[in-house]
């Protein structure tokens, strides 16, 4: 199953691709790049995060999802022009990781106003572990292993935040995603522990390739 797992990836981009035409079409004909989208993206998680610090579920929820659009849609473009660099895909990385941890920030205001110590520590501990997931894989592909194992990528951490801002059940959210994610932590971990227990030094037969966008 592990074996089908990059061939379906590769699959689901191409759709995305061809859903995503028309605007892929509108930016190469304005000459917008790819790591312009990747920093337009970054950029709205601050009113996102300052409509979390406010208790705004449903604004928060809809700065989100536009900020998860433009993250697909920097790899789509990257792709379309066959624009695979290293830089871009360190950019993108980066972003992901600062967009995450403003957007946790506005969760930890607003609890901390309403003096909720608890759920505070809860959207603290989320947001830790949101940054370890993501360290895990960056970790493991620096030693030469691929690591997209787990249940909440990136694509599902935001999606699942902005649908249950959406509902207003920002807590039961946050409860839900702090113990998928440190299930997905245990996951990695594990699967880098089968990947390389079969001696000292050893490596998969397939890395990520470094020039890639992808969430992580």
């Amino acid at each position: 199953m592990d074996q089908n797992r990059p061939s379906t990836r590769k699959t689901l981009k191409k759709i995305w691709d061809l859903l995503l035409a028309p605007f892929l079409s509108a930016f190469i004909r304005l000459k917008i790049t790819p790591n312009a989208l990747t920093l337009t993206g970054a950029l709205l998680s601050l009113p996102a995060s300052w409509c979390l610090s406010r208790g705004e579920w449903t604004a928060a929820s809809l700065w989100l999802l536009a900020g998860g659009f433009f993250d697909v849609l920097d790899g789509a473009l990257a792709r379309a022009l066959k624009s695979h660099r290293v830089f871009g895909a360190f950019l993108d990385s980066t972003m992901d990781r600062m967009s995450e941890a403003v957007v946790f920030l506005g969760l930890v205001l607003y609890y901390g106003t309403q003096g909720d110590g608890l759920s505070l520590g809860l959207a603290f501990t989320t947001a830790f572990l949101s940054q370890l997931i993501s360290y895990t894989r960056a970790r493991a592909e620096g030693l030469g292993v691929a690591n997209e194992v787990g249940w909440v990528t990136r694509p599902v951490r935001i999606l699942g935040l902005a649908a249950g801002l959406l509902l207003q059940f920002p807590t039961a959210t946050l409860w839900i995603l702090c113990l998928l994610s440190l299930v997905t932590v245990f996951q990695r971990i594990y699967h880098v522990y089968r990947q390389t227990k079969s001696g000292p030094g050893a490596r998969p037969q397939k890395a990520l390739h470094p020039g890639g966008r992808h969430g992580i």
